[in-house]
C-alpha cells in the first residue's frame, strides 16, 4: 500500500541523515544513523552505529507517535561492542503509519557515560 505524501518525506530525511561516507569523520570517534523503508503498511526503522576503534557502547532508540487518540512512546536500548570501522545494526523497529499521526525518532550512542553520537528526525502529521 502506498501511503500518500509520507514516504517521500521519510525517504528524503533518511537519505540526508544516512550520508554516503565510509565512516566517522576525522576527529569524530562515533557515528549514528537511521535507515527507513516503507514496509507492510508501515515504516521499518533500523538504527546503526560505527566507531573508529573497538568500543563498548550503550544505545537508545526512542520512537514517539502522537495523534488524535494520544501519544505512544517506545524505547529500545542495549549494550554492545562496535568493532573498529564496521557499520553495525543496533536495533530495528516497525511503525504503523497513519498520516494523521506525527512521529519522532531518536537514536543515541553513549560511551563512558556521555552521548557521543545521535541522530533524530521528525515526521509531521499530514497537514502540519
Amino acid at each position: 500500500m502506498k501511503i500518500p505524501a509520507l514516504p517521500f518525506f521519510v525517504f528524503l530525511v533518511a537519505s540526508v541523515s544516512c550520508g554516503s561516507g565510509s565512516g566517522p569523520a576525522y576527529g569524530q570517534e562515533f557515528r549514528a544513523w537511521l535507515e527507513l523503508q516503507e514496509e507492510n503498511n508501515g515504516i521499518s526503522v533500523e538504527a546503526f552505529g560505527q566507531a573508529l576503534q573497538n568500543s563498548q557502547v550503550h544505545y537508545e532508540l526512542e520512537t514517539e507517535k502522537q495523534g488524535k487518540s494520544g501519544r505512544t512512546v517506545s524505547l529500545q536500548q542495549g549494550m554492545l561492542t562496535l568493532d573498529a570501522r564496521i557499520p553495525t545494526r543496533l536495533s530495528r523497529t516497525w511503525l504503523s503509519v497513519n498520516t494523521r499521526a506525527g512521529f519522532q525518532i531518536r537514536l543515541r550512542l553513549i560511551h563512558d557515560g556521555r552521548i557521543v553520537a545521535e541522530e533524530s528526525l521528525e515526521i509531521p502529521a499530514d497537514g502540519s
